[in-house]
């Protein structure tokens, strides 16, 4: 099956990034917009061949993929129209708002049997398959505690908007820096397998004007005891987003804005340094939706993997302290 019609849902920033990506990779693929009619003009609006205001128009248009990148509020509810007529999806990060209707929503992927894709796209950078292997490597001796961070700073997000009006800043729209960043857990079970949270801080720093939490500090534990120490954070000027190993040999640190890999196992230092385009994984990604489609290849970014953010955020949200 070759897909010669697809939707996007929602044209906010990641929602464009598809439309124009999706244009220049199938030049002849029929494109339909679903709009709320809320959303600020887009000049990108113009790459798509129709829009319509509801999934039901598009599916009727003939739609035979969807790509859903509205408010994670929506994501569920949306995602249930398509899969009800069979269209497979890739939807945007997070799954969802929360886990409330997750259950039912499983099963209508099961009934569906078509592929279903979250849009964790960092998984998709070389320099992610490199740290992976690496570490998965038993020469760099017992891991003993993984330090992640990824900090930034929110107002700087999309030049030219008011980021207090944004999905981020609501927390009807399912923002806040827990399922923003959400990126982190995502590759953080990934890359050490299925973890629980221990304890957890959620912080509104006062910073940045926003009713949402702005900074997260959490501490995980993994099947093999492997402490893991998070801080999510979109209130600091000061980028910074990288992932530290520490073993009983040394240590891996993956800079993820650097595009490296610095290594210093048993005092032997190295610099795996990385050259690619911001758009590269996002292209990789939507690369891997159509071979899934279209040649079985099975998911790389599944259902699963976004219900176990899912489960590690409302574990992070139940267990955590609130400080405000």
């Amino acid at each position: 099956m070759n897909i010669k019609h697809l939707a996007i849902v929602g044209l906010g920033s990641i929602g464009a990034r598809h439309l124009r990506l999706l244009r220049s990779l199938r030049p002849d693929i029929e494109i339909t917009l679903v709009r709320s009619g809320l959303g600020l003009k887009n000049d990108y609006q113009d790459l798509a061949n129709n829009v319509t205001s509801t999934i039901e128009e598009a599916i009727k248009l003939g739609v035979e993929a969807a790509i859903i990148s509205s408010p994670s509020n929506l994501h569920l509810e949306q995602a249930a129209e398509f899969l009800k007529s069979n269209i497979p999806l890739l939807i945007e990060k997070p799954l969802s708002k929360s886990i409330n209707g997750i259950d039912n929503f499983i099963s209508l992927v099961e009934e569906s049997k078509v592929p279903v894709l979250i849009g964790y796209v960092l998984r998709y950078r070389p320099d992610a398959m490199k740290f992976k292997s690496l570490i998965s490597d038993s020469s760099i001796g017992k891991i003993s505690s993984v330090f992640i961070e990824s900090s930034s700073y929110l107002p700087n997000w999309r030049p030219g908007t008011d980021y207090l009006k944004s999905v981020s800043s609501s927390r009807e729209l399912g923002g806040g820096v827990l399922l923003e960043l959400s990126h982190e857990l995502d590759y953080m079970n990934w890359l050490f397998g299925e973890c629980r949270c221990v304890n957890s801080i959620l912080r509104n720093t006062g910073l940045i004007g926003v009713d949402v939490e702005d900074q997260v500090i959490m501490s995980f534990i993994t099947r093999e005891n492997v402490l893991i120490s998070t801080l999510l954070d979109f209130s600091n000027k000061i980028s910074q987003r990288k992932c530290i190993v520490v073993t009983d040999k040394g240590e891996i640190s993956w800079n993820l804005i650097d595009k490296s890999i610095f290594s210093n196992i048993e005092q032997v230092e190295s610099k795996i340094e990385f050259e690619f385009q911001y758009d590269d994984p996002y292209i990789a990604q939507l690369l891997h939706f159509f071979r899934c489609i279209e040649e079985s290849e099975p998911e790389f970014v599944g259902i699963s993997d976004g219900i176990r953010v899912m489960n590690l955020v409302n574990e992070v949200r139940e267990t955590g302290t609130l400080i405000s």
